[in-house]
């Protein structure tokens, strides 16, 4: 709850966001508004140049506004879909059955290597099975005794949810141009264009497999600072570290 009320601070000169809300909530609210002022402007120029200038001005103010909620929307529909595609990718990175290129198979195992992910598997008995089940309960248990861990990996876990609702727009866009393509017939595209086309289809899927990496490298991190300051589980329970390892224990403020 704290956490959640640092990210928004509401003052009488202004409103600010912290950099993981604006990533995860208001950056895809501004892309689609910014997207739909484009296509206005393209699509009705003589109506666009028609308005005063006080409408437009206005009307800018308002989608200004509208970003974060919007966003926050957007936020909500990706998770709903997209959410448990991107958990059984993670589930399978953790298992070792995900199949990479060889230069990505090797920064992802320069991150395992870096932050002691085999010895947080040994040390929390972690699986494909419980690995989310077990980052929650040790999210919360280090996030009560230890906030500026937790607010330190926090834009990377913005990132990662940027990177889900860009997919979900993608996959809007897409499938509303195919539906254009279908209704007005696929024989006004030349094949280069049609080829491309079908070819873009892969940018949502690769952004999305990019999307689970990037949820593995902020939990494993926060794994790394749990097995650090020394908490352990077990029989399905967190124990807090003991006092002499707290001690020893540097974590970020």
């Amino acid at each position: 709850m704290a956490q959640e009320a640092a990210d928004i601070e509401v003052s009488k000169d202004s409103i600010k966001l912290s950099y993981r809300r604006y990533l995860s909530d208001s950056s895809a609210g501004f892309i689609l508004l910014l997207s739909l002022i484009w296509i206005f402007f393209r699509e009705f120029k003589d109506i666009a140049k028609a308005l005063p200038s006080e409408v437009l001005l206005f009307a800018g103010l308002m989608l200004f506004l509208l970003a974060t909620p919007v966003g926050m929307l957007i936020n909500v529909l990706s998770w709903l879909t997209l959410e448990g595609r991107q958990e059984a990718i993670e589930r399978r990175i953790v298992s070792g059955k995900f199949w990479l290129p060889e230069w990505l198979t090797s920064t992802l195992q320069y991150l395992k290597e870096e932050y002691l992910f085999e010895e947080c598997k040994t040390l929390f008995g972690l699986n494909e099975r419980n690995w989310r089940s077990s980052y929650e309960k040790l999210r919360t248990a280090v996030e009560v005794r230890y906030p500026g861990v937790i607010a330190a990996t926090e834009p990377i876990r913005g990132f990662t949810i940027f990177l889900r609702n860009i997919v979900l727009l993608l996959f809007v866009v897409l499938g509303y141009r195919m539906l254009v393509y279908i209704r007005f017939g696929w024989h006004n595209l030349n094949g280069v264009i049609l080829l491309l086309y079908l070819v873009s289809f892969l940018l949502p899927f690769l952004l999305l497999r990019l999307s689970a990496m990037t949820v593995f490298y902020y939990h494993v991190q926060v794994f790394f600072w749990a097995k650090t300051l020394g908490y352990t589980i077990q029989e399905g329970r967190v124990l807090p570290p003991s006092d002499e390892k707290r001690e020893r224990a540097q974590p970020p403020e």
